[in-house]
């Protein structure tokens, strides 16, 4: 559906419809620029929109505030055995406070449609602006506007995150402590079927909200899950980020092949000594970050090896000397020297976790946000580009979808059955992001593509790849089939 029928969807649907912003008015203007004083006038009506819509979303994300503290004292006073009385039409009755839980999770999705749509708007018109005049708007992001967007985005999850906790304490009254609950779910170990699963960057919230129906959202700490007990507290005008605890994972991995791209080719045909290499690292998100791009400084940088008939095999970080991973450390370096493997891509994205803690059936991975950038023909000595000049520079490429992992340890549940039948989601055998990242940097150096690259890159969502990328991608990948084809 192109950009003006979403708009007209959502504001016939949504009681907030009527303050989306004046989309084709702002684009009629752009459209109209002649000289100075035309350029006057496209900055005057664009600034009044945008500070109307970032007045309407403050106010908004305070009553969010507001009725999930009011949502939290309702779980408190029922804890205590307490009995309430009903002074607040906005408490429920007991037998009514999941269905209230469901509505308000219900307003979140509204809210996180309108400002993923006037995000994306306000960029359409701003690109739009740059193309017409030749000027480019750096202002825009110099002065925070498209940080604004993201960092509402990002407290919308922390409300899941709070709401996930709701939604456990509704399922199940009678938990075990958390000390038996992590000594349980540790030593339960077994074999995983794993699967994977490609979701909209536009439906990828849609999802959040229903799996915090059915499984919270999981912490760590020192390497434990444990099961969260967080009640936030924030002043109406305080944002739900400083209150909350660090929920979501910044994952980096840098890829390691050769100018035949090796690596690639031998786990694109699945042989059995195909060998990767990558360096990986994590760091929890503070909440406010427009792009999942971390230095890796303040983290350990573990080496991994991957091959087809396992698993990832922690090497080592580069300040553990402990024997076993000194010996996989030297396996690693012969096989860098050997194949004369440098680095090549990084993916980089946000991670969640969904995962009961005293359960280890179904563990989902939702990682959102992802971004692909070229390693390759660095002229320094650095293992990696320096992470402000990747985002100074817009040095990356945005994928247009969350990658769904679930890991199942038997039967599907009958919720995540229908979940993952919805045609938001669809399912990408053995879907790489290293691979696809590849593709899209080098396609004439790839001599068999992955079997989705084409309908995932060449006909994904318009909000992912910039109009230039898309454009350059769809040309290697069709000249250099082409190639491949008449050789």
């Amino acid at each position: 559906m192109k950009f003006k029928g979403r708009i007209d969807q959502y504001c016939l649907r949504s009681k907030n419809g009527h303050h989306f912003m004046r989309y084709e008015s702002l684009k009629k203007c752009a459209h109209n620029i002649t000289g100075a004083t035309g350029e006057g006038e496209f900055l005057l009506l664009f600034n009044e929109e945008l500070e109307r819509i970032k007045t309407f979303i403050n106010l908004k994300l305070q009553e969010l505030r507001m009725t999930l503290q009011r949502l939290q004292y309702y779980r408190d006073q029922e804890k205590c055995g307490g009995h309430i009385r009903n002074t607040d039409s906005q408490i429920p009755e007991k037998l009514l406070f999941k269905e209230f839980i469901d509505d308000f999770v219900t307003e979140l999705e509204d809210m996180e449609k309108f400002i993923m749509l006037n995000r994306e708007g306000m960029d359409r018109v701003i690109e739009k602006h740059d193309l017409i005049t030749g000027i480019t708007s750096d202002w825009y992001f110099a002065q925070g506007h498209s940080a604004f967007f993201a960092r509402y985005l990002n407290e919308l999850d922390a409300f899941l995150f709070h709401i996930s906790i709701l939604y456990t304490e509704t399922r199940s009254k009678n938990k075990a402590k958390n000390n038996k609950i992590r000594e349980n779910v540790e030593e339960k170990l077994f074999e995983r079927n794993i699967l994977k699963h490609l979701v909209k960057t536009e439906d990828v919230f849609a999802v959040k909200t229903e799996l915090i129906k059915h499984l919270p959202i999981s912490i760590r700490n020192d390497m434990y899950r444990i099961s969260p007990q967080v009640d936030c507290n924030p002043e109406p005008h305080e944002s739900l980020i400083e209150s909350t605890p660090p929920f979501m994972t910044l994952v980096s991995s840098v890829f390691l092949d050769n100018s035949d791209l090796l690596c690639y080719h031998s786990l694109q045909r699945l042989d059995e000594s195909a060998t990767a290499i990558r360096l990986r690292w994590h760091n929890l998100s503070q909440g406010r970050e427009v792009l999942p791009l971390a230095s890796p400084l303040d983290s350990l940088v573990y080496v991994e090896k991957k091959t087809y008939n396992s698993e990832r095999e922690p090497i080592a970080s580069p300040c553990d000397s402990a024997n076993p991973e000194t010996r996989l450390r030297n396996e690693a370096q012969k096989v860098i020297n050997r194949d004369n493997l440098e680095p090549l891509v990084r993916t980089a994205c946000k991670r969640m976790i969904f995962q009961s803690p005293d359960d280890n059936e179904v563990r989902i991975t939702l990682d959102s946000d992802l971004i692909f950038v070229d390693e390759g023909g660095r002229q320094n000595s650095q293992w990696k580009r320096n992470e402000d000049e990747i985002a100074e520079n817009r040095h990356y490429c945005e994928f247009p979808y969350s990658i769904f992992k679930v890991e199942l340890g038997s039967a599907f549940p009958e919720w995540l059955r229908l979940l993952l039948e919805h045609p938001s989601v669809r399912h990408v055998e053995k879907f790489s992001k290293s691979q696809q990242a590849t593709t899209c940097f080098y396609p004439h150096r790839i001599k068999e593509f992955p079997d989705w690259f084409a309908e995932v890159t060449i006909h994904g969502s318009k909000t992912g790849f910039s109009k230039v990328c898309m454009a350059k991608i769809s040309r290697n990948y069709y000249e250099a089939r082409s190639a491949f084809k008449k050789s």
